[in-house]
């Protein structure tokens, strides 16, 4: 039996976007608007939206020309202010632009008494030209060497303290020297010693003396090394070695050191030549295994011309 054929695939709608089947609801889309300010103000959306935000739009902007409140009012209702200005009548006059003033004081109905900058003031820091005010003591700074401050007596203390720069340094007095002869009375002259000059060896005993042989005159032989002396006896003597190895490894020390070369004398892997244990055994102690191989006789050596082939019949 054949394979039924498979029935086709029904389509499946999506659950975003619009619902084509109308026991489904379509969801809500949202998106991002398109319009402009000017568009989205003439939606209405509640009262209150309506009142705070297009009031604004609708009311007269800044029309009105308010009017200043300084000086004059143009307005019956509104009082207007004191004003003030700046007089220009002058003000402290001189002794010589009014001098009849000065004389008179309130003449014409006007106070010409000296205001301030009238008289010219002496100045109080300095010297005072009025004997009625003491001038006061000035300090300046002194433009005097230290050479010339040095000479300047403040107090005894001070004195003594300069005592240093006035008292002769260490090299003004001429010192005599304390060892060897006075030259001054009251310094008394130390003893002093001499080496002697006399001549040595002047006695017998030291005349004999002098003609025995000392420390030097005798040649003495080293200890070291040959004795050239049948007395002395030549000590051994140790040099490093110039043999080479192949040397050392012939010079007999005993067994124990024998031992240890006992590897170097021994045949290694390759000295003795073995003998392959396959094929014939050479030696008559080992037995040669079983051989075999290929045949070398003739194939078909047996008389053909007896026996009648597959082809000697002829059929009828």
């Amino acid at each position: 039996m054949g394979k039924a054929p498979e029935p086709p695939s029904l389509g499946r709608s999506s659950m975003f976007g619009k619902m084509h089947l109308s026991s489904r609801q379509s969801a809500p889309e949202y998106g991002f608007g398109s319009g402009d300010r000017a568009t989205r103000a003439r939606v209405h959306v509640t009262e209150d939206h309506a009142k705070n935000a297009n009031h604004s739009f609708h009311s007269p902007g800044p029309i009105y020309p308010p009017k200043s409140s300084l000086g004059k009012m143009p307005l019956s209702r509104n009082e207007t202010g004191y004003q003030y200005t700046v007089g220009r009548e002058s003000r402290f006059p001189s002794y010589e632009e009014n001098k009849m003033g000065f004389a008179n004081p309130t003449a014409n109905g006007k106070n010409f008494s000296p205001g301030a900058g009238t008289y010219q003031h002496t100045s109080s820091v300095g010297r005072q030209s009025d004997s009625t005010k003491p001038t006061k003591p000035s300090y300046v700074f002194g433009n005097g060497s230290r050479q010339g401050e040095t000479k300047v007596f403040y107090s005894k203390e001070h004195a003594e303290k300069d005592m240093p720069r006035v008292s002769p340094g260490p090299v003004v007095c001429n010192t005599t020297s304390s060892v060897g002869m006075q030259p001054s009375s009251v310094k008394p002259t130390n003893p002093s010693w001499v080496l002697g000059s006399e001549s040595r060896f002047k006695y017998e005993h030291a005349e004999r003396a002098s003609k025995i042989p000392g420390a030097g005159q005798y040649e003495a032989d080293v200890a070291l090394g040959q004795q050239t002396m049948s007395k002395k006896k030549s000590l051994p003597s140790y040099s490093f070695g110039t043999g080479g190895r192949e040397q050392l490894r012939k010079v007999f020390i005993s067994k124990d050191h024998t031992k240890d070369l006992s590897g170097t004398n021994s045949p290694g892997p390759a000295t003795v030549e073995l003998v392959g244990s396959v094929g014939k055994q050479v030696s008559s102690k080992k037995k040669s295994s079983a051989a075999w191989g290929f045949g070398s006789a003739k194939r078909f050596v047996y008389n053909t011309h007896k026996a009648p082939g597959p082809g000697a019949y002829e059929p009828q």
